[in-house]
């Protein structure tokens, strides 16, 4: 059941499959650059502190006083949306003494969290925002020494050559994070409950009581500037980008990105998705066996494909002398995609792990919450017989799908060979 108002959309799954209640408040924006890093700060102190719990200790004496329940904030990036997340799971009156309900505690105590921030003369306070300023910053700094993150952080920044915004990183530039004011960030709180859409979702028994409580809550949203309608958007780079960095470990990394004109709400989503099973996204895909496992040119090989969108990228871990080998190997893979030249065996066994990994979907309530989050938003449906659309999926639909598939961005991080093994 889903009601939606002016920029505020409301779904709710009520079920008593599961022990808690889960529900997600979503605030999106176009994924813009000058706000990554005030959203990563914004959703830090957010998490920590409000008015009335005014330390990290108050917040978490809150929810220990709510019979455990959980409480956190994330950024992270839909296609080219910006989203800045709250997540709360309780538990369900069957399973607490006396049968308690915690649902209306709980929605005040997130109308306090959202909407009543520690913010005091216009700033946050100065010890609070520099103590998790720093947090962040050595965060994100630190995230670089993992090579295979930082090679992934390179490869996206070249595709995106031609269009940077969608090349950040979510949580943005060390940079720009350390020259932010509390000032700044308090503003842009204001900022953001006044233009984001926001989606809210709702997952358990309690699903339909926390729904109406926070419709209350926020009712007073409507009232402002309606957002732009969010839809997915495929552009493909018009040239191809590539670099080269030589790194002091003996293992290198080589990672392709290929522009794939399949969105998750286009007809061909299901012939893209087994393709990419098929080519490199399991450990039944083609490039798994014949690169790996038969030639032993790589440590590991792997394609993941980002429907939002429209990308595949295909992940390796090699000797550095081996990387021409490994791209000639990776392009003829994909050329059996295009010609069917491959088993109905194998088609079939990918086709089986993709509907074991989606089935797997319905025991995680965050997994539920993030496929409702994604309808709603998208304005897609699910199909209820999703399994036999991947089925149904014929090796001329992944042929007609790969002949699509355009080489945009490569990065090579080539390990020096007198260095020490480090992967």
């Amino acid at each position: 059941m889903q009601k939606k108002t002016a920029r505020i959309h409301f779904n709710q799954q009520p079920g008593a499959k599961f022990k808690t209640t889960t529900v997600a408040i979503d605030f999106v924006e176009p994924l813009e650059h000058h706000n990554l890093e005030k959203r990563v700060l914004l959703a830090e102190l957010m998490e920590n502190y409000s008015q009335k719990y005014a330390s990290k200790l108050q917040v978490a004496q809150r929810l220990a006083e709510l019979y455990g329940t959980q409480f956190g904030t994330s950024v992270f990036r839909t296609g080219h949306q910006a989203v800045l997340r709250f997540l709360i799971s309780f538990a369900d009156e069957r399973y607490l003494p006396h049968q308690t309900d915690v649902t209306t505690a709980v929605s005040a105590f997130l109308s306090e969290m959202i909407f009543h921030p520690l913010i005091r003369k216009g700033e946050f306070p100065q010890a609070w925002f520099q103590l998790h300023q720093q947090n962040v910053v050595d965060y994100v700094r630190n995230l670089d020494d993992d090579k295979k993150y930082y090679a992934g952080r390179q490869l996206q920044s070249l595709y995106f050559t031609e269009t940077p915004d969608q090349g950040q990183s979510i949580l943005g530039d060390v940079t720009r994070l350390q020259s932010l004011t509390s000032a700044e960030v308090a503003a842009y709180y204001h900022e953001l409950l006044a233009t984001n859409e926001v989606y809210i979702s709702a997952l358990g028994t309690s699903a339909t009581p926390v729904v109406q409580q926070l419709q209350e809550q926020f009712a007073g949203l409507h009232q402002q500037v309606e957002a732009a309608p969010v839809s997915l958007q495929w552009q493909a780079p018009q040239e191809m980008h590539t670099k080269v960095e030589e790194v002091e470990q003996q293992q290198s990394l080589y990672q392709q990105a290929y522009a794939c004109p399949v969105l998750r709400t286009d007809a061909e989503y299901y012939a893209a998705l087994v393709l990419n099973g098929l080519w490199g996204g399991t450990a039944s895909s083609l490039m798994f066996r014949d690169i790996r496992e038969r030639d032993s040119l790589v440590y590991y090989i792997n394609s993941n494909y980002n429907p939002t969108v429209g990308v595949i990228t295909v992940q390796s871990g090699i000797d550095g002398e081996n990387q021409p080998r490994v791209q000639s190997l990776i392009q003829a893979e994909l050329q059996r995609l295009i010609e069917a030249d491959y088993q109905d065996a194998d088609l079939n066994q990918v086709k089986q792990v993709l509907i074991s990994g989606l089935k797997s979907r319905s025991d995680s309530p965050r997994r539920l919450l993030n496929q409702q989050f994604l309808q709603q938003m998208l304005g897609y449906d699910e199909k209820a017989d999703w399994q036999t659309q991947i089925k149904h999926v014929s090796k001329a639909e992944i042929s007609a799908v790969a002949q699509k598939l355009q080489l945009r961005a490569t990065f090579f991080l080539k390990g020096a060979s007198h260095a020490p093994k480090t992967l």
